[in-house]
Formats: C-alpha cells, structure tokens, sequence
C-alpha cells in the first residue's frame, strides 16, 4: 500500500494520490445505489396487512415468562399479525 502512495505521489503529485480513492470506490457506490434500488421494490411490493377504519387500536394484555421462573404481564399493541412478528415475547 505504501509503494501504490509513493509511486502515486511521485507521478502525479497530491492530486494523483486523491483522486485514486474516488476511482477506486466508484463501482462500490453503484453496487450500494442497486441495492437501495432493489430493497425499495420489494419494500413497494410486500404486501399491508388488512385494516379495519372502523377499529380503534387495541391493547391486549398477557402473561409472559421472564428469567427465573417469574411472570410479567406484556401489553402488546396492535393485532395478533404483529405480535407474532416478535418472537422474543414468548
């Protein structure tokens, strides 16, 4: 690495040496622009879980398991879809 800065700077001086990161890290920025790209398609692609307007936001409540053998109870918000979503309750 060091022999790559010295030969750059012996050439083409300061601007030389500067320049070579930004070549360098061109394709890595489009590959990052792609995947920006494709995560925001599927993202538009997946699929909302149904609602209802006419439901108001409920609060379920339950008992879960923390360590040591003692129950807590765990207010989950929202419906059954999105509390399955979090495995880490249970």
């Amino acid at each position: 690495m060091a022999a790559i800065a010295a030969i750059l700077l012996i050439s083409g001086g300061l601007d030389a040496l500067q320049t070579a990161p930004l070549i360098a890290a061109l394709p890595f920025t489009i590959l990052i622009f792609m995947i920006i790209f494709a995560f925001v398609k599927m993202i538009r692609k997946e699929p909302l879980p149904p609602t209802d307007p006419n439901k108001g936001f409920e609060i379920k409540a339950r008992k879960v398991k923390v360590s040591r053998g003692r129950e807590r109870f765990f207010r989950g918000y929202g419906s059954a879809h999105v509390q399955s979503h979090f495995l880490f309750f249970r």
